[in-house]
């Protein structure tokens, strides 16, 4: 499955738990996305954490990321190791 900018909440909401369960790769794409909320991409990673355990983390592709969003993965990231 290959996410891009526009189609970021319709992931959320779709809950791709099918994919992760089969070992299917999921690319989210932020080209073009500046800047994220830390609330964001909980909502994004922590169900499928939550549903497949932390290494459902190595079917999730990042692609485009600026550092600040990569920062703020990184404390999802995080957060979810310590509550899991």
């Amino acid at each position: 499955m290959y996410v891009k900018k526009n189609s970021l909440n319709l992931l959320i909401l779709s809950s791709p738990k099918s994919y992760y369960g089969r070992g299917k790769e999921i690319i989210i794409d932020f080209e073009d996305v500046q800047l994220v909320t830390q609330s964001f991409i909980h909502a994004l990673i922590s169900d499928p954490i939550r549903e497949c355990g932390i290494n459902v983390l190595d079917l999730i592709i990042f692609k485009n990321c600026n550092s600040n969003i990569k920062a703020i993965i990184d404390v999802v990231v995080d957060y979810m190791q310590d509550t899991i």
